[in-house]
């Protein structure tokens, strides 16, 4: 079974133009309750991110509210495709130790996935999954054996396979 990040993703997350001022971003981040914005340019296509923290700090700073929040962007930010597979994308969230990154689609922002989006996944598909008998001599505390979660055996399955 391949679930690829567009199942999991949220779609449309918030975004707008970086002609659009700091106080423009506040308005948003406070309305959307959200922790960063995506800048997208006229034809849908992602040109960077501004975190929450950057707009706080830069009102904390007195900078003018109405100058471009442009100026407080990371440039190419990291991005998926919507057709990535979920359980390769969970290794780059563990080694880039990021929390949610921008989905793309055609060069076009259409989403974003977050670490929790896939921690639901996994936990689903441990409590979904029968439990497996493990080879290994660790026990629970009830002197059972603590079976290997399913969604690595999947992820380690599906990785013999495109090794074939």
């Amino acid at each position: 079974m391949q679930v690829t990040v567009r199942d999991l993703m949220t779609a449309s997350p918030a975004s707008m133009p970086p002609t659009a001022t700091i106080s423009e971003a506040a308005q948003m981040i406070n309305r959307e309750c959200v922790s960063e914005i995506y800048l997208i340019n006229a034809a849908g296509h992602l040109v960077g991110v501004v975190p929450d923290y950057e707009v706080f700090k830069s009102l904390l700073l007195n900078m003018p509210s109405d100058e471009c929040v442009g100026t407080l962007m990371s440039a190419n930010p990291l991005t998926l495709e919507a057709n990535d597979d979920v359980f390769e994308v969970a290794t780059i969230f563990r080694d880039r130790r990021c929390s949610r990154v921008a989905v793309l689609d055609d060069n076009r922002l259409v989403g974003q996935i977050s670490r929790r989006d896939i921690l639901r996944l996994m936990m689903a598909m441990q409590a979904i999954d029968e439990p497996t008998e493990s080879t290994e001599t660790e026990t629970n505390g009830l002197h059972e054996p603590i079976p290997e979660p399913q969604f690595m055996k999947q992820r380690q399955a599906t990785k013999i396979d495109a090794e074939m």
